[in-house]
């Protein structure tokens, strides 16, 4: 799991193990070509704190309740944790040397604008979520914590194959490197 940790810190943050230019520091201590620490990683990093503990709470929750009863509940506390943050104007505010975005108007119905694809292309992608909330709650269930980590790091190879063909985005070799380390693991296991 430490391993593919890893991987996707390098993934994230190539730099934390390149050497060009004669450059020792990685990019989360560089701010606008100055050498300090950038406070907006520190989001990243506990993203991935909220998700590691999510999956120490998935894997507890599955010893008591099945995985219907956890995808409800997943999907309920998304929809109403999500739906007011999804309908905000958000504006760039200064809080004391650091710019926030900050809620400051609603977004009516009326200016989205559905026609029967968008809604198409949102029930596909909700049924995505619904199946892959099911396989992960059942893995967790039936499966040890270190064994299933690695296989779900994988999902930043995936999102790198797809920058590739969609953005044009070409990986850069300490990219590679993290990702041998999201995957090997998994074989290994």
């Amino acid at each position: 799991v430490f391993l593919s940790f890893l991987g996707a810190l390098i993934v994230v943050c190539p730099s934390l193990i390149s050497f060009e230019s004669g450059r020792y520091v990685p990019d989360f201590f560089i701010v606008e070509g100055e050498q300090k620490f950038n406070w907006y990683y520190t989001f990243v990093f506990a993203a991935i704190a909220c998700w590691s503990l999510n999956c120490t709470i998935v894997k507890w929750l599955g010893k008591t309740e099945s995985s219907k009863a956890q995808t409800f509940y997943v999907m309920l506390f998304s929809s109403i944790f999500s739906y007011p943050v999804a309908f905000i104007h958000w504006r760039l505010q200064e809080f004391g040397g650091l710019s926030i975005y900050w809620p400051y108007d609603y977004i009516s119905f009326s200016e989205f604008h559905f026609n029967f694809k968008m809604l198409a292309m949102t029930g596909i992608l909700a049924l995505c979520y619904f199946i892959h909330s099911l396989a992960f709650f059942h893995a967790f269930k039936n499966g040890e914590l270190s064994t299933v980590m690695p296989f779900d790091y994988t999902r930043i190879v995936f999102a790198g194959i797809l920058g590739f063909y969609i953005f044009g985005e070409a990986p850069t070799f300490e990219s590679y490197i993290g990702y041998l380390l999201i995957v090997i693991p998994g074989i290994y296991l």
